[in-house]
Order: C-alpha cells, then sequence, then structure tokens
C-alpha cells in the first residue's frame, strides 16, 4: 500500500513499503484530497499491476517434442487493458500462437475496474466470435477462466498462418456497460513435434574407466537436419526429474523446471526460425542421472554370468572351418569330444583357425575366459574386440577356464 497527501503547498509525503525486487501482484494506491483545515474531502484507492515477469520456455525433449510454456499476448505485454465507454465488443486483443500447435492448458483472468463511472458487467469472452467461451453473469470481480485448451486448439486448426508459422487468436470481450477490463494471468501451454527438425542420439560420456557404482554420464546430442515448420525458441533440453545438475558442451548450468518437467536451461534461448537461419548451436547434454538401458547393464556386474552362452543367447557369428561343429564353443560343456567342443577342419587348409562370438546386447564385461582343448588346440591366439582393441595371449592345452 502506498499513501500520499500533500503537507504544504510544496511537499508531498509518502508513505510506502519497499517491496522485492522480484515481487508480483497487485499494489493499491491510497489517494485523499484535504481541504485547508485538512479536513478529508474524499479518498478514494487505484489498484494496478506492479510487475508479472515474462515466461516464455521451450524444453525440448528427447523424443524431439518442444514443450511451450508462453504468459505474453501478441504484444509481448503479460496483461492487457480493454476500455468500454458503453456496452460492446472488442476484439483488438491477439494471442499469437503456432499453427500446429498442441494447446494442452490455457487459462487468463478478467478484473473488472471503474471507468467514468461504470464497471463491467455481464462480462464474455470467445476466440471465434460465437457462443461464449468464458462467461461471467452479474458484476465482473477478478475471475480466473476455466481451462480453454480445446477452444483455442478449435481456433487454431481452422487458422491462417503466416510466413513464420503462427497465427493471430482474436480474443473478443464484450460487456453489458461501460468499464475497464484488466486481462491477465495468462497461462499457455502447448507442445510442438520437432522430431523431424533434430537427429538425437545417446552416447557416452565417458568412454572408458567404468566403475560399479559410478556415474555411466551418458550424454545426448541434439543436431539441426532441417527447418522447423514455424520460428521456435529452445531454452532448454529436458533431463531427469531425478537430475541436480547438468552440463550443455561441457558447461554446467542450472537446472529449472517446466510446469513438473525438469530441464537444463541455456544462457539464452536460441532460435530456428521457418526460413533457415537463427542462432542455434547443435549441442550435447548431459545430467547427474542416468536411467533405463545403462543401470541394467551396470548390474551384470552384480550379478555376474555368462553372456556367450548359446542357453544366455549368445551366437556364433561365423567360423573359418569346422570339423567339429561350432555350437559346442558356447554350449557350457568342458568335454572334448563332438558336440561339447569346436575343432577347425585343417584338411580345408585352414592353418590359421578363427571364431567369432557374438551377444544379444551390449553388455560391460568383467572378466573374459576361455578354455582350450585338451589336445590339438590353440597355442597362441589374438582376442579381436568389436572396437578394433586386440588382445595376444597363450592358451593351456588343458580344458579349464
Amino acid at each position: 500500500d502506498v499513501s500520499i497527501k500533500k503537507t504544504s503547498p510544496d511537499v508531498w509525503n509518502y508513505e510506502y513499503m519497499v517491496l522485492e525486487n522480484d515481487t508480483q501482484g497487485y499494489f493499491n494506491v491510497s489517494l485523499s484530497a484535504y481541504n485547508n483545515s485538512w479536513s478529508v474531502l474524499a479518498t478514494d484507492e487505484v489498484t494496478g499491476l506492479r510487475y508479472t515477469f515474462i515466461n516464455k520456455t521451450g524444453v525440448l525433449a528427447s523424443n524431439g517434442i518442444l514443450y511451450v510454456t508462453s504468459n505474453t499476448f501478441k504484444t509481448g505485454n503479460t496483461d492487457e487493458t480493454e476500455t468500454f465507454t458503453a456496452s460492446g465488443r472488442n476484439a483488438s486483443l491477439l494471442l499469437y500462437l503456432p499453427r500446429f500447435a498442441n494447446v494442452t492448458y490455457a487459462k487468463l483472468r478478467l478484473v473488472g475496474q471503474v471507468y467514468n463511472g461504470g464497471y463491467p458487467q455481464n462480462v464474455t469472452l470467445d476466440f471465434n466470435g460465437g457462443v461464449a467461451d468464458f462467461e461471467v453473469p452479474g458484476k465482473l470481480g477478478a475471475n480466473l477462466s476455466p481451462d480453454l485448451k480445446s477452444e483455442l486448439n478449435s481456433k487454431i486448426a481452422g487458422c491462417t498462418q503466416g510466413g513464420d508459422g503462427f497465427c493471430n487468436i482474436p480474443v473478443n470481450i464484450s460487456t453489458a456497460g461501460k468499464g475497464r477490463i484488466l486481462i491477465d494471468s495468462l497461462d499457455i501451454r502447448y507442445t510442438l513435434n520437432e522430431s523431424g527438425v533434430f537427429n538425437r542420439s545417446a552416447w557416452w560420456k565417458n568412454e572408458s574407466g567404468f566403475m560399479t557404482d559410478a556415474s555411466k554420464q551418458v550424454v545426448r546430442y541434439y543436431n539441426r537436419l532441417t527447418n522447423p515448420t514455424e520460428n521456435i525458441n529452445v531454452t532448454g533440453f529436458e533431463i531427469s526429474r531425478f537430475a541436480t545438475e547438468c552440463e550443455i558442451n561441457n558447461t554446467l548450468l542450472l537446472v529449472k523446471n517446466q510446469n513438473g518437467k525438469r530441464y537444463c536451461a541455456l544462457p539464452a534461448g536460441q532460435t530456428l526460425l521457418a526460413a533457415g537461419g537463427g542462432t542455434w548451436k547443435d549441442h550435447m547434454v548431459w545430467d547427474d542421472y542416468s536411467s533405463g538401458e545403462p543401470v541394467i547393464k551396470e548390474m551384470e556386474f552384480i550379478n555376474l554370468k555368462n553372456v556367450a552362452l548359446a542357453s544366455n543367447n549368445g551366437y556364433v557369428v561365423n567360423v573359418s572351418s569346422w570339423y567339429w561343429a561350432p555350437g559346442g564353443a558356447i554350449d557350457g560343456d568342458l568335454n572334448d569330444v563332438p558336440n561339447d567342443a569346436w575343432a577347425s577342419n585343417s584338411s580345408q587348409g585352414d592353418s590359421y583357425p578363427w571364431i567369432t562370438i557374438g551377444f544379444n546386447q551390449s553388455y560391460y564385461v568383467s572378466y573374459l575366459k576361455i578354455a582350450n582343448r585338451q589336445s590339438n588346440g590353440f597355442n597362441q591366439v589374438l582376442l579381436l574386440f568389436s572396437d578394433g582393441s586386440t588382445k595376444t595371449t597363450y592358451l593351456p592345452n588343458n580344458q579349464n577356464l
């Protein structure tokens, strides 16, 4: 509250309370008029909006869906005022939304104010000039609308988009009497399917030095492939709801929240324009929480199993030759007899026999054991791994692992 009065012809006296920098909401100004004897002639109160921060976020998820939240009208303002000198309708106020937006939440508030002795009555709001989407019978107070997502989606479906992919959505307001109407507390949330615009891929940030219970540091890459249908602004990337810190391009950045979604915030939003260009740069995103497949793989350290066994879905990819069937190499039986061991066929000139074993999926390998034939087995062997690395070792001629 702020009180103002004149204590002399040249001096005004202010009584006020200092608010925090990020304070939002309304303030009340009390005005009083005095005569020469300092008797109050009249008192009135004026209510005005102090400050509402602009909230425009576009959070890109790993599936290519952009989650957008906005509290601004087309003018860029967070609130607008419509003044009616008589009963009637005003359609000058506009929302500005993408043609292919899917609105998931939409609310606003109507606040009645005095104008020239009149006060708004029987106020209606609609987006298409037809049946009211929001109606307040009687004197307008401060009334929050219901969720208007269905009405907005219906209007967007038939709109004509501009070159930037956006549509003008009129906000039609009518009143049965003169007065002033404040439209504020706008909260519109929508999604855009941008899965074709970005290539999204995941890989390891740390490709060596894995340890049990250590962070695997899976990173996700976001690369632009083409232009979006509409101008978009990406302000961050969705991360695990359990994450407490995150990095973009190896820079530690803030973890923020958008309507229950946790995201890693870019220092400044980056644009991708429908006509091409914008400020977008490709990014690598990491958060401190790993989930899904990498966790399952790491659990193999705790419940070890032989992933090469046929009974565990291991398989023989190929062999140089065979005299005893190659399936005997992965059956788990160490007997040196046909069907329980693999033997190459030297009669086919196979002087350097080889066998390739495959797994049903990717694993962290804790250790590797090989059982050799008791006689006529391998001696010096070369182990070749799928990443191109090699290891030379010697196998004794026994059936022990």
